[in-house]
């Protein structure tokens, strides 16, 4: 018996990228202008990526945590 499921929204977006990523097009720019298809990426370059993306967050988010508390302050 054949169980069928409707594809969701988040199903066909993933399937976007999937198409994207194997056709080449989704690329990552080194620091150094290179541009690499994130299909090419080795698992070393991913975990680095992923780092460099984990701090600049926690960069982004102590950013945006210092400019409010600037309105907290009485000038």
């Amino acid at each position: 018996m054949k169980i069928e499921e409707i594809a969701s929204k988040k199903d066909l977006e993933l399937e976007l990228f999937l198409r994207k990523r194997q056709a080449g097009i989704l690329v990552w720019k080194s620091k150094d202008g290179k541009e690499i298809p994130i299909k090419d990426l080795k698992d070393g370059h991913l975990v680095n990526i992923l780092n460099l993306l984990d701090r600049k967050e926690e960069d982004y988010s102590q950013y945006l945590e210092a400019l409010g508390s600037i309105g907290d302050t009485d000038i």
